[in-house]
């Protein structure tokens, strides 16, 4: 072989060669760059679809906190079912809320057993999202030991006793005595610190509820017994209520011991006049009794003297009315034989028809000279009038001794006393207990005053009063707040006094006094509208929360913050509240 013929058998190898490089680099690069395209699109794919679950997620969280709105609005509507789950479809996702009293999403116990959780969990596909706040039954007052709106305008002074839990009071506070780590508050003035919850108002309420249950209430009777007695006008102790009139000319009538003629009557004083006629001149007139009651009828006796013309130009009468005096009637006239002239005493009577008596009967004797002229008599007296009178003497049948009052039972406690009637203990006038045990769910209502001495009272019972409710001598009411079947409620318009007792539940204290003393031991919320709320006595304590309009005259004994009685979806138009800070997803 030639060598131009190796020659150009190497240069072609040499050209083939570089076209298998130049290849092989294109299909390298072309290989590079669909990895990186696969990569790219991965990337891409994968970006598309963590925005798509953010747009979800964000979406599942809007429908979260919107189911939190909806319970919260059920909430305050009273109608949030406790422990039962509400389920809502919403833009291809759902939620679902519950309401839980007393623990939070981990099933811890929360803090106060009248505070509770709403819990909201929502789903868009695959997304899900937890969320929940608490709530507690009461205004936001009610979270303090102790709140002191203070509409009398004046500062607060603490002479004893200790606060164990924040407090706040509407003004300017001079003396406080806190346990470590409790807080006083103020709005303003000085004493206290500035506090920033601005949702701190005396709760305003009508309390319709217990005001529609008392308008049943009966109205008041007074329960007596009458029996028939007489009345004696003497008159040695002056008139006796009896009065002189004028018909016409004058009156001339006087409390004396002598006749005209200067003769003794010899029964001491009586009420006449020694005219005439001739001795001061022409006179009509009458003497006159007070009221009195003669249902029935009566007898009415009476001593008298006349010496003057009788029958005709001088004339004397009995009259009575039946109407208080508006009206008379002759009883005796003028020409009855008992006033023919005599220089001796005389007794006279007149009998009231049953028929006609009543609580409104009054007498009069009057004197009629007619003339001025010629009379030679001593004139017209009256003495010893005894009248007929019912007597009522108050029968109290509202107290009520060693009894167990059964609720679900309906009929009188005691004859012509207080009486059940479904469910409902009432009576027509004040209602008193000593050493009474009240069992069954029920109401005890009255339009006076209700008090309890040594009494125990089984929880589930409401009891109110349109005048004072007082709790005294180791009376027990109520057995513990965390559950609503263990507490009593109490309403009263006048006042509230706990007196060396223990109360568990709520008490609402409108009118002029709410009085804890002697040792009294309160469990629960206590809502006072009184101008004097008092809280003394070294052992006396309130473990809850004290809410007044007004102020607070403590002076021994302790307040504590507490548990309140799980009131939620109550009737009694106490509003709740949704926590501040209590937001958290989870």
């Amino acid at each position: 072989m030639s060598k131009s013929n190796v020659n150009k058998k190497t240069l072609n190898l040499k050209s083939s060669n570089s076209g298998f490089i130049l290849l092989g680099s294109a299909m390298a690069i072309f290989l590079i760059l669909s990895i990186f395209s696969i990569y790219l699109i991965k990337i891409l794919v994968k970006e598309n679809t963590s925005s798509n679950n953010n747009l979800l997620d964000i979406r599942a969280r809007n429908l979260m906190i919107s189911g939190l709105e909806f319970g919260s609005k059920l909430f305050s509507q009273n109608l949030l079912p406790v422990n039962t789950s509400i389920n809502k479809n919403i833009e291809q996702g759902n939620f679902s809320i519950e309401f839980v009293p007393s623990n939070d999403e981990n099933n811890v116990p929360l803090p106060y057993s009248h505070l509770g959780m709403l819990k909201s969990n929502s789903s868009i596909d695959d997304v899900m999202r937890n969320g929940r706040v608490y709530f507690s039954s009461y205004p936001n007052v009610f979270n303090l030991a102790f709140f002191g709106n203070n509409d009398g305008g004046t500062n607060f002074y603490q002479s004893g006793g200790i606060f164990e839990g924040d407090i706040h009071f509407n003004g300017t506070i001079t003396s406080v005595n806190l346990s470590s780590g409790s807080v006083a508050y103020n709005y303003s003035g000085s004493g206290g610190q500035i506090n920033v919850d601005t949702d701190l108002n005396f709760p305003i309420n009508p309390f319709s509820y217990f005001t529609n249950v008392l308008s049943s209430t009966p109205s008041t009777i007074t329960n007596t017994s009458s029996s028939s007695s007489t009345i004696l006008y003497d008159f040695e102790d002056g008139w006796q209520g009896w009065s002189q009139h004028t018909v016409q000319w004058r009156t001339t009538w006087g409390r004396r011991t002598h006749s005209g003629t200067n003769n003794h009557f010899g029964t001491g004083h009586a009420l006449g006049t020694i005219n005439n006629g001739r001795t001061y001149g022409a006179e009509h007139s009458y003497v006159q009794s007070p009221i009195f009651n003669a249902t029935g009828g009566g007898t009415i006796t009476f001593n008298s003297w006349a010496n003057n013309e009788y029958c005709y130009w001088d004339a004397e009468y009995m009259e009575i009315s039946y109407n208080g005096g508006s009206n008379w009637s002759v009883a005796i006239n003028n020409c009855d034989g008992l006033w023919s002239n005599s220089n001796s005493k005389k007794n006279g009577s007149y009998t009231i028809p049953s028929h006609l008596g009543n609580s409104n009967t009054r007498i009069r004797f009057r004197f009629n000279t007619r003339d001025g002229c010629c009379g030679s008599g001593f004139g017209f007296f009256v003495d010893n009038v005894r009248v007929p009178t019912q007597q009522s003497t108050p029968i109290d049948n509202g107290i009520i001794s060693d009894k167990t009052i059964d609720l679900s039972q309906n009929g009188e406690i005691i004859q012509n006393g207080p009486y059940v009637s479904n469910k409902i203990l009432t009576f027509t006038n004040k209602m008193t207990f000593n050493n009474c045990t009240f069992v069954g769910n029920g109401k005890i209502i009255n339009r006076e005053s209700i008090e309890f001495s040594n009494c125990n009272v089984s929880g589930g019972i409401e009891i109110m009063s349109l005048d004072k409710i007082i709790i005294k001598n180791n009376s027990i009411f109520g057995s513990n707040v965390e559950n609503m079947n263990n507490c009593v409620i109490s309403y009263s318009k006048n006042s509230f006094e706990l007196d060396n007792s223990s109360f568990y539940g709520i008490v609402i204290s409108k009118g002029t006094k709410t009085h804890l003393k002697n040792g009294a031991h309160f469990y629960g919320a206590l809502h006072s509208e009184t101008g004097d709320c008092i809280v003394e006595g070294s052992n006396t304590n309130i473990i809850g929360s004290l809410v007044s309009k007004y102020s607070l005259n403590f002076n021994s004994g302790t307040i504590k913050k507490g548990n309140l009685p799980k009131i939620f979806n109550n009737p009694y138009g106490i509003k709740g509240m949704v926590l501040p800070g209590s937001y958290l997803e989870y």
